[in-house]
């Protein structure tokens, strides 16, 4: 879930910059999990204009994205574009299962570029509305680690009432009125291999 938010914020500049609609993809676990089921859409609203994905499935890609005309969007090095092919938009898990949650059997181009997610004005010169209404991508377009000028988009990610209620109730029943400190802790081997990759680093995956 960690990376799949920090992608988000960074998406959520990408479609800011290029004056698209946002489409909110689904989270991802061992299914399509709604945006809305762990955060509010409204608080998300106040940042730019959304759509759920679930709702542009039903209501908009009928008429703006229908099979025939849904195109996978790719980025590849320079040098490996003039011999590739296809995007591979279904290809392996958890591809293939989020697109077919959503509805969508195939697509029917792969549209394959090399330009940076902060080019936005290439970006607009290259794939103007008119001729390509909606930008369907094999990856989030943003940078990871986050970068320090998305991370103030958090603030507009709020926990839906249903999350909110089981964080609070949990807190009562734990802590009742002590306070705590909450850590995120990576355990195990994976902890052993985050502090063996951060020797030099004053800000590590930050």
């Amino acid at each position: 879930f960690g990376n799949q938010a920090d992608h988000f914020l960074g998406a959520m500049s990408f479609a800011k910059n290029l004056n698209r609609t946002l489409v909110v993809p689904p989270f991802r676990t061992y299914k399509n999990v709604p945006y809305k089921e762990w955060f509010r859409l409204d608080k998300l609203a106040e940042y730019h204009r959304i759509i759920p994905a679930e709702e542009f499935m039903l209501y908009v890609a009928p008429e703006h994205w229908p099979p025939d005309q849904r195109y996978g969007f790719c980025w590849l090095p320079s040098h490996m574009l003039p011999t590739a092919t296809d995007c591979q938009m279904k290809h392996g898990n958890p591809s293939e299962s989020f697109w077919s949650e959503l509805g969508v059997e195939r697509f029917v181009k792969s549209v394959i570029h090399d330009i940076d997610v902060d080019d936005y004005s290439v970006w607009q010169a290259r794939f103007p509305p008119d001729k390509y209404p909606v930008i369907a991508l094999k990856g989030a377009p943003a940078h990871y680690p986050v970068r320090s000028y998305d991370r103030p988009n958090q603030k507009y990610m709020e926990l839906s009432a249903s999350v909110s209620d089981q964080v609070e109730r949990y807190i009562n029943e734990t802590f009742g009125a002590e306070p705590f400190v909450g850590i995120h802790l990576r355990n195990a081997e994976d902890w052993v291999n985050a502090c063996k990759h951060s020797a030099g680093f004053t800000s590590y995956m930050s």
